[in-house]
């Protein structure tokens, strides 16, 4: 058996070591269930946007769908002052609220992100083929409270079109699994600056259409080891953006390769499930940069782990309910999850996670909660 599994990994290694790794960054389009279990996948990966992490969890899935609507609603939890800066209300500095002037609290992300799914698997062959239309917008900002210079604020909107498709083959008795994938990313991005005096005078920050319009291509690779047994042991890599996301006119706009490494177990109990996972990202990178000046070299930081407990009625496809929890790079993450009617029909569920990224030439710890609703199957 491990004659057989050191081949594809031979192969699998030597490819991504070809194209090489680079840096950190905030990435479109991930999972509400991974970013609850420290945003894993690699390995563990059996939702919607599984895609998203590695391209042979495909069959993970266990089932064919078309979800034709996914939501997600993020904001950290310092959104009312975002709120208060755009408003040109005035921030509350009194002495109960100091704790909140600092660098993290004062710093956060607003996002939603829709997406369409599609998945189909042959049961006869045991290949999939996936397929996600997703429309990502991010706002990222850093009010700073400076009273020398004023209360302002130091934004990055990015809206984002993904088109991403992906086929999966099983070989080896269903053991091993290769797959492969390519993304089309249509991108608005824009980072400016703006100050409370500017809101009370009336003037409004830029809009989405104020911004140019890049666009990019990309592919992704990925290999799943699968175990049979009652522990349902996992093994996954994959290579995301392979050669790197490249807009040609603003190098910012670049998502960089990332190479991922993931082991995962599932063992079941009555009817419970439970699925413990770990992460290892960027395996290549020798240091990293979030923005210039502002390298990682941290384990921690590159490292996620993460819990699932799934209580099961009718298969072991579906639970009616899901707990999670994890650390992303050493931040807590958390989260719960509801499938109502028959199939996931509706799935609603929240999330609690944090994160590293970087902005305006440093690097910030931003926490955020994320509400979500899902139709379709």
């Amino acid at each position: 058996m491990y004659k057989l599994l050191i081949l594809p990994l031979l192969l699998f290694l030597l490819i991504i070591a070809q194209v090489g790794s680079s840096q950190g960054f905030h990435q479109s389009g991930r999972s509400f269930r991974g970013l609850a279990m420290g945003n894993t996948g690699i390995s563990s990966a059996h939702d919607n946007d599984a895609i998203f992490y590695n391209p042979a969890t495909l069959p993970n899935l266990q089932r064919n769908f078309i979800d034709f609507l996914s939501v997600q609603v993020s904001a950290s939890q310092s959104i009312d002052k975002l709120f208060d800066l755009i408003s040109g209300l005035q921030l509350d500095l009194g002495e109960e609220d100091e704790r909140l002037l600092n660098a993290e609290a004062t710093s956060g992300l607003l996002g939603v992100l829709a997406m369409i799914n599609f998945n189909y698997q042959s049961i006869d062959r045991g290949f999939n083929v996936s397929a996600i239309l997703a429309y990502d917008l991010d706002h990222i900002y850093q009010i700073d409270t400076n009273a020398q210079q004023g209360i302002a604020g130091v934004f990055s909107t990015r809206f984002d079109q993904i088109t991403e498709v992906a086929m999966s083959f099983p070989f080896g008795l269903g053991r091993f699994v290769l797959a492969g994938g390519a993304k089309r990313i249509v991108r608005k991005q824009g980072n400016y600056n703006y100050s409370l005096a500017e809101s009370k005078a009336g003037k409004k920050p830029p809009s989405i259409g104020d911004f140019s319009v890049e666009e990019s291509f990309a592919g992704d690779l990925g290999f799943l080891y699968r175990q049979p047994g009652n522990l349902r042991f996992r093994m996954g890599m994959s290579v995301l953006n392979v050669g790197g996301l490249k807009f040609k006119n603003d190098p910012s706009y670049d998502w960089p390769q990332e190479v991922n490494f993931g082991m995962s177990i599932g063992p079941t109990l009555g009817r419970w499930r439970s699925i413990i996972a770990f992460d290892y990202r960027d395996i290549l990178r020798k240091g990293g940069q979030y923005y210039p000046g502002q390298e990682n070299t941290s384990s921690v930081e590159r490292t996620h782990a993460g819990i699932e407990l799934g209580y099961f009625v009718e298969n072991k496809t579906f639970a009616l309910l899901n707990l999670r929890a994890g650390l992303n790079q050493g931040l807590p993450t958390y989260g719960v999850e509801m499938n109502f009617l028959f199939g996931r029909t509706l799935v609603l569920g929240y999330t609690h996670h944090a994160e590293y990224i970087g902005f305006s030439g440093s690097k910030i710890a931003v926490p955020s909660n994320t509400v979500y609703v899902s139709f379709g199957h």
